[in-house]
């Protein structure tokens, strides 16, 4: 909301691309075509700014994607961010920030989610790793903990889908029905689709995860894996079919899925419509409201886009992560922790 109303400063991301010592010693040798798939496969770090102006809140994130990490036991994305107090200019926290990233971008995802969506029977999810299951409790959560009956796990190795698929069984109650299905089970992706109501994707991949021929008309998706305009997660076919939701101006031009659409095609921040929202639920005093009609839908795009229900049939939430996200929460965190006198006090001074 706060970027939606511009009380958000957030400047663009610096990225620096990391290749290891072997593969940066192969590009520079002439020759090395057969080599092509290991030259581009580059990780990054991002380091992500931001500030809120009507507080005292500012900070920055410096996030990494490395592909090998998970076989060293690590984790695939490691982020810090470092909390400041915008007034001295000091700096008032240190906070580990993988698992508040993976937190505030499912939270991200079931808030756009439960604007459609408030009686959900399925959700398929594409990954098996902490952004999946993130993904499945920050719903659960957003629904009011109404109970999901099913919920199916998508992913490359089925090993890996089996496993998370099982953990969500074992450890809540209100996931009734769990299962797995290999990435590459073409007939068992689609069924699933066929009958689920929300889909998250939460991979790193650089190309579509699924046939938008699949997917039944009212189908909430929300795709938070790809982040440069290289990596696709849903194709443009079935983007065509939604109205789009972005956590961020920047999403539109930044990112795979979203680089091709026309400049008539709806699409909002996802602020504009949580910012509705609020407003609902003050006029009527209450907590939960249902989710907008067609018509107030329609309110939420500019004049000059063309915005037909019976073309796009489905819904389509792109987050590629915003650093106000990341500071207001860590800000949060350091509150918190001062309150409960937890964490590690340095004196740096």
């Amino acid at each position: 909301i706060s970027i939606a109303t511009g009380q958000a400063q957030v400047p663009s991301r610096l990225a620096l691309p990391y290749r290891p010592p072997t593969v940066a010693a192969l590009s520079e040798e002439p020759e090395q075509e057969e080599n092509q798939e290991t030259l581009e496969a580059v990780d990054w770090t991002l380091f992500k700014p931001a500030s809120l102006t009507n507080t005292n809140q500012m900070g920055i994130k410096v996030v990494s994607v490395r592909a090998n990490n998970p076989a060293q036991g690590l984790p695939m994305v490691p982020a810090t961010i470092l909390s400041l107090n915008a007034a001295t200019g000091q700096v008032q926290g240190v906070v580990a920030a993988t698992y508040l990233t993976a937190a505030r971008t499912a939270a991200g995802s079931a808030l756009s989610t439960v604007l459609f969506q408030d009686h959900i029977q399925r959700v398929t999810v594409f990954g098996a790793g902490l952004q999946a299951r993130m993904h499945i409790q920050a719903l659960y959560a957003a629904l009011h903990e109404q109970p999901i009956p099913h919920v199916t796990i998508v992913n490359r190795t089925l090993t890996n889908a089996q496993a998370l698929a099982d953990q969500i069984r074992d450890e809540h109650q209100w996931a009734t029905t769990t299962s797995a299905v290999a990435l590459d089970d073409s007939l068992g992706v689609a069924e699933a689709l066929s009958k689920t109501q929300v889909i998250y994707t939460t991979t790193n991949t650089m190309t579509p995860l699924f046939d938008a021929s699949c997917v039944a008309p009212g189908t909430h998706i929300a795709g938070v894996g790809s982040y440069t305009p290289q990596m696709q997660e849903v194709s443009a076919r079935m983007v065509d079919q939604c109205r789009v939701l972005m956590d961020t101006p920047d999403a539109r031009h930044s990112v795979g899925d979203l680089q091709h659409l026309a400049p008539q095609h709806p699409v909002c921040l996802v602020g504009t419509a949580l910012k509705w929202q609020q407003q609902q639920q003050q006029s009527d005093e209450r907590n939960d409201i249902a989710p907008p009609s067609l018509e107030e839908q329609a309110e939420w795009y500019e004049p000059t886009q063309q915005f037909h229900p019976q073309l796009h049939t489905c819904t389509f939430y792109k987050s590629v992560g915003t650093a106000i996200q990341d500071v207001m929460t860590a800000d949060w965190v350091v509150q918190q922790a001062r309150t409960k006198n937890i964490g590690t006090v340095v004196d740096m001074d």
